[in-house]
């Protein structure tokens, strides 16, 4: 059954640990799910104030019609980048409704240190579960020292990093096919 996946890439570094993280996971992915990437970058700092611009209506749309978002933080400072939250921000406050509530997520990260994403993976999963997302929350997969098991060919030198990420990308699958089976 095809699905549509929505990969969320919280890193705007052009030689991104996370941008090589999602090259990997979504060589694991099944065969028949499809991937887009959100585009967050063009978003203006959310403000109820202002009218949404032509960028918001679009990225509601990516939203609106993935089947499920999958996530890729680096930790900044602890927490997750503001490009992120401000995407997430935008995304709850769809003039339709959110299209975050119940939809199916899974969150990874990759970082230099070596505690990988844990504050952030902990922030963005706090912030998810609030905006009534429907997490799968296993395996965590928090890729440390990245600079030295990510290749920039979209490899991961790192086994049991590849076999949880296997295994969440299954995980994430089969929750959405019984999603999409009702």
């Amino acid at each position: 059954m095809r699905q549509e996946w929505l990969a969320f890439i919280g890193s705007l570094r052009k030689g991104s640990y996370n941008r090589a993280l999602f090259d990997v996971f979504s060589g694991m992915a099944p065969a028949d799910v499809v991937w887009h990437e959100a585009e967050i970058r063009a978003l203006p700092f959310y403000n109820p104030d202002m009218a949404p611009p032509p960028e918001a209506d679009h990225f509601w749309q990516q939203v609106r019609s993935a089947d499920a978002l999958v996530f890729f933080t680096p930790e900044y400072n602890g927490s997750i980048p503001a490009v992120l939250k401000n995407a997430i921000d935008w995304a709850s406050r769809d003039p339709q409704g959110s299209p975050l509530v119940g939809k199916p997520a899974v969150v990874l990260g990759a970082s230099q240190g070596l505690f990988g994403t844990l504050r952030s993976q902990l922030h963005l999963r706090q912030i998810l579960s609030f905006v009534g997302m429907e997490l799968v929350q296993r395996p965590e997969v928090l890729v440390s020292e990245a600079h030295l098991k990510l290749e920039p060919r979209g490899q991961l030198n790192d086994p049991v990093a590849v076999r949880l990420m296997k295994t969440l990308a299954q995980n994430l699958y089969e929750r959405v096919g019984r999603m999409l089976a009702v």
